[in-house]
């Protein structure tokens, strides 16, 4: 097991720094200065002048060391010097020590924030970060973190009222298998046609669970599978065929407007293939005699429409058209729109929706 590093402050770390360098340069200071003094004392005593000389004659006689040279004079000086400069050295690190003190304390203190902050994102709490800093680099850092408290707080959210929403629209078939086999088990209902029902709210309670791990697979970073070169023509053309006996079963025609030579996107054909379904489901579920599918590219522009004859899309659910378990009057679920708005949003598209008394037409465009 690695032996597990001891930690210091950034402050600690700064002080040491700080300090160790004003001690160099300090002791170099001294040692040259020293080394100065020396030569110039010696200097000074081999070339005194002849008057000098004469004063000195007549001074009282100077203690001299082994070579005849004064010492006494020499070693005050020394003394004097060196305790000048221990002083000062004493003073400068005092000084030293309060200044980086301070400055290391507003240095550390935003970051003691900031990570005071990501504490509480990590908590769930994404409460924003309000504090004001002074340098460029910790404010653009708390700006980034404040976008990623909201984007975490928005989807926390969402995820929320997804799992609320599932669970209330999961719940209700589930308790209409359960009241019908309670039927069927004390002979209180027809056993074919409870059979029946149970047998619809198990489609819809599958076509339901799909949706759901759709969705979520959408919502992962990843995705599902890989994009490559996709001809829309053909997934639109597989997707019709996926909703055929739905038309069929409803007496309703499937109408193809398509360009000759390929229009083709790069994309996950497979999640864009399902989005294509959702959408021709939903036209199928309003449409009174047919629905058209379209596949057009104009220069660098594409196209996909699908647009049926019915009544429109109602005025109070079109604000609300792409969100999550939002339903119209014959809707279903409330995820098919969800999941195409979010599958062409991943492959950098646009949704535009028409709607008049004479149908609704939704339109699929790359640029």
């Amino acid at each position: 097991m690695p032996r597990r590093r001891r930690l210091m402050s950034l402050r600690t770390r700064l002080l040491i720094v700080v300090l160790g360098v004003f001690l160099v340069v300090f002791v170099s200071i001294t040692v040259i200065f020293n080394l100065l003094v020396n030569n110039y004392i010696a200097q000074t005593a081999a070339n005194r002048p002849p008057a000098m000389m004469v004063m000195m004659r007549s001074a009282p006689p100077l203690r001299r060391g082994p070579g005849g040279n004064p010492t006494r004079e020499v070693i005050n000086f020394a003394r004097g010097a060196n305790f000048s400069l221990i002083a000062i050295m004493i003073v400068a690190v005092i000084i030293t020590f309060l200044v980086t003190f301070f400055i290391t304390r507003r240095m550390t203190r935003p970051l003691a924030d900031l990570t005071e902050f990501s504490a509480r994102i990590g908590q769930g709490d994404f409460t924003l970060c309000t504090e004001s800093f002074h340098d460029r680099e910790l404010a653009t850092l708390a700006r980034s973190m404040n976008q990623a408290a909201t984007q975490l707080d928005s989807y926390d959210k969402d995820q929320k009222t997804f799992f609320q929403n599932a669970s209330h629209e999961l719940r209700t078939p589930l308790m209409s298998i359960k009241c019908y086999a309670e039927g069927i088990a004390y002979d209180v209902m027809d056993a074919k046609k409870a059979s029946a029902t149970i047998l619809s709210e198990t489609d819809r309670l599958s076509e339901m669970v799909e949706d759901l791990l759709v969705v979520s697979r959408i919502d992962t970073i990843a995705g599902e599978g890989r994009s490559a070169a996709c001809d829309l023509r053909e997934l639109l053309s597989a997707a019709a065929d996926e909703q055929r006996a739905v038309a069929e079963r409803n007496h309703l025609e499937l109408v193809f407007d398509f360009d000759e030579d390929p229009v083709v996107l790069w994309a996950n054909d497979k999640t864009l293939q399902r989005a294509l379904s959702n959408l021709i489901s939903n036209a199928l579920r309003y449409a009174s005699s047919r629905v058209i599918l379209s596949c057009k590219q104009e220069g660098e522009t594409i196209r996909v429409t699908v647009a049926d004859d019915g009544p429109g899309v109602d005025p109070d659910v079109r604000p609300h058209l792409f969100e999550r378990f939002s339903k119209g009057a014959d809707g279903k679920h409330g995820i098919g729109l969800s999941i195409v708005k979010s599958v062409v949003d991943r492959h950098g598209g646009t949704i535009e929706v028409e709607s008049t008394t004479a149908g609704a037409s939704f339109a699929l465009i790359w640029q």
